[in-house]
């Protein structure tokens, strides 16, 4: 008696993991045009720092409708759009600052004169490649639904905080035991409120700021030991938020002055974790400094940091690993 059998796909190779950087240039016919195109366009990639897997598919999408002819159109239309999107994933988009040096030996390889111009890291560009691996199965396999997540919101307006409620929204997210996972983590955590289209979570205090993923798990017991039924994992920015006090103010000449800004962030700094502290005038002039603050072997929730500036009122913002702070405003000298 033979037995029937059906040869499924499954199994993924490593993903290529790769580091793209990306050199955005604007154009003006009259003065300060191409200044201030460079300008929105910057504050664009600051407003959205994320490249979605939905913002792919959109863009994938329009390409296809729109280009009927060339290379591009072969490839599209031999492709599924929602594959190669959820091959992509998230991507964050960090700016690159150039030295001097650096600047002129960019511009000189591209054999052209200098325009306005502002550098950006995206990264990881994840891309996935299935193979195929033969097991038997019988043909009555069960198809199993998986839960599918497909959009997050904060329950306050503004950015995303640690100790928050997030609100995921997609399809499928309940089960006989629904769960969520952050950042791939072996630990699960139990959601507040769970239903077909929509899942509650309170977001755990300690949960470092930048770029997180989630994903919801359904547990069966029905086979004896639990098996995982698991969504894709959707990424969300975590925003830190800052307190800032101006400590031990010391007059220079030419109106600059020396002082200590003692910053509280929350939540902490991880080790290692990239920081950036950026002031800006409030004032017309619009002169800003940054500070690159070195890693920490340690976390901290707290930093000291020494500044020479003018003595003026500016907005301070505290960077970590490429996700901003609301600005807060503080005069130093005055």
């Amino acid at each position: 008696m033979s037995t029937n059998s059906i040869v499924i796909i499954w199994g993924e190779q490593p993903s290529l993991a790769l580091d793209l950087h990306y050199l955005i240039t604007a154009y003006g016919a009259k003065d300060f045009q191409a200044e201030l195109l460079l300008g929105y366009a910057m504050q664009v990639l600051h407003d959205i720092p994320l490249i979605t897997r939905e913002m792919v598919y959109t863009a994938l999408k329009h390409a296809a409708a729109m280009t009927t002819f060339g290379a591009l159109s072969q490839v599209l239309a031999t492709l599924s759009l929602d594959e190669l999107a959820d091959q992509v994933g998230t991507i964050k988009l960090c700016p690159e600052f150039f030295s001097m040096e650096e600047t002129s030996k960019l511009w000189s390889s591209l054999q052209t004169h200098y325009r306005p111009s502002a550098g950006y890291q995206a990264s990881m560009v994840l891309l996935s490649r299935r193979t195929s691996a033969k097991t038997d199965l019988p043909a009555t396999a069960p198809n199993i639904q998986q839960p599918t997540i497909e959009r997050i919101e904060s329950s306050h307006t503004g950015g995303i905080r640690a100790g928050d409620a997030l609100i995921l929204h997609g399809q499928r997210l309940q089960g006989t035991l629904t769960y969520l996972r952050i950042n791939k983590r072996s630990g699960l955590l139990n959601p507040e409120t769970v239903q077909d289209k929509q899942i509650t979570l309170r977001l755990p205090p300690d949960l470092p700021a930048g770029i997180q993923s989630i994903q919801v798990v359904h547990l069966n017991h029905s086979h004896g030991s639990p098996e995982e039924i698991q969504s894709n994992f959707a990424a969300f920015v975590v925003q830190p938020t800052l307190r800032v006090q101006v400590n031990s103010v010391k007059p220079l000449k030419s109106n600059l002055c020396h002082a200590e800004l003692l910053l509280t962030v929350n939540p902490f700094i991880t080790a290692n974790q990239p920081s950036l502290l950026l002031l800006q005038s409030t004032s017309s002039d619009f002169s800003s400094v940054q500070i690159n603050i070195p890693s920490s072997d340690t976390p901290t929730d707290t930093l000291t940091i020494s500044i020479q500036v003018a003595a003026k009122r500016y907005w301070v913002q505290l960077q970590v690993d490429g996700v901003r702070s609301e600005a807060v405003e503080v005069e130093v000298g005055g």
